[in-house]
């Protein structure tokens, strides 16, 4: 398996490469639990929530602050077998998310209907930001994308177990 995470940012097409190694084994045993539970309370960030759905090779997530509501849904694909699948369901989830954010008349770049190339290789996370990101008047989404990785991460190592 190859020991890098891409991390795709849909809504703009950024991408990153996330070592396993940026993420501190303590913090992989802090999210061990959450990722058993199928979610749950995001450890010391109140009041952020996470739910979490595990499947063979693949994973989404959704981080969401219970006034704003979802903030972000992320698909994690850990096995190249799977990558088409993953890529389906998160192209699915990104078009209605774009569809939302027309509807609500929040003014997006042509770009935005664009979906980006999938990732050539697993594991990869695509992350798919909502309205409610965009406007979250805090500091969430500063946070967010490193949680997304160490979350990734984690349920990657939870599957190989």
């Amino acid at each position: 398996m190859k020991r890098t995470l891409t991390h795709l940012t849909m809504n703009t097409g950024d991408t990153r490469e996330s070592a396993r190694a940026e993420v501190a084994d303590e913090i992989v045993a802090a999210l061990e639990p959450l990722v058993r539970a199928g979610g749950g309370a995001v450890p010391r960030l109140p009041p952020y929530t996470v739910a979490i759905t595990r499947e063979e090779g693949a994973a989404a997530f959704t981080l969401s602050h219970p006034e704003y509501g979802p903030l972000v849904t992320c698909v994690l694909c850990g096995d190249d077998a799977r990558a088409d699948y993953a890529w389906k369901h998160c192209e699915k989830l990104y078009l209605k998310i774009v569809d939302d954010l027309a509807r609500a008349g929040l003014p997006m770049p042509e770009s935005i209907m664009q979906l980006p190339p999938q990732p050539e290789q697993a594991p990869w996370l695509a992350v798919i930001l909502t309205g409610a990101a965009l406007v979250i008047p805090n500091d969430a989404m500063e946070w967010a994308g490193d949680f997304e990785r160490c979350l990734a991460w984690t349920i990657l190592e939870a599957n190989r177990h």
